[in-house]
């Protein structure tokens, strides 16, 4: 996550990576970022469905290009 938050601009990374057994793997990562859609739910709670707004206990107030979460596989 820090990567993206420091390199807003970039849309992937992919490098190589050792676990901690020692085997060697390829590391790809995105970025989830907030899009207009993703609002009406993680907008302002007030203005969330009823069913969201019981499920989140937190997961409000982003704007439109906030970083939600990244997406890797190893």
């Amino acid at each position: 996550m820090q990567y993206f938050k420091d390199n807003s601009q970039e849309k992937i990374y992919f490098k190589p990576y050792t676990a901690s057994d020692g085997k060697h793997f390829y590391l790809y990562a995105r970025p989830i970022r907030i899009i207009k859609s993703c609002l009406k739910c993680h907008g302002k709670k007030e203005e969330a469905p009823p069913t969201i707004q019981k499920l989140y206990t937190t997961a409000w107030n982003y704007k439109i290009g906030d970083l939600r979460g990244i997406l890797s596989i190893k």
